[in-house]
């Protein structure tokens, strides 16, 4: 579920959710750091606060904050599907 949402964050907003500037940087955020702010990864708001609650929820560092099945996390998902919009 984790890593679905870090690729659903990065193909949504073009950012990848922990910043850093070297592989040590990005391990340890993926340990230890929330994932970027939607502020400066989405400034212009273009995803639903819906969304971004899902992936916020995936990306919760305890597995028991997270979503318990990709089943679920598609379920949470339906409900925005739509024409695909790129917020870059």
């Amino acid at each position: 579920i984790y890593s679905m949402g870090v690729v659903l964050y990065e193909l949504l907003t073009g950012h990848h959710p922990i910043a850093g500037h070297s592989f040590g940087d990005f391990f340890r955020g993926h340990l230890t750091r929330p994932p970027r702010d939607f502020g400066e990864t989405d400034p212009q708001g273009k995803l639903p606060l819906g969304v971004r609650k899902i992936l916020l929820q995936s990306l919760e560092k305890d597995p028991i904050d997270r979503m318990s099945a990709a089943d679920e996390f598609i379920r949470l998902l339906r409900p925005f599907r739509g024409p695909v919009r790129s917020v870059l």
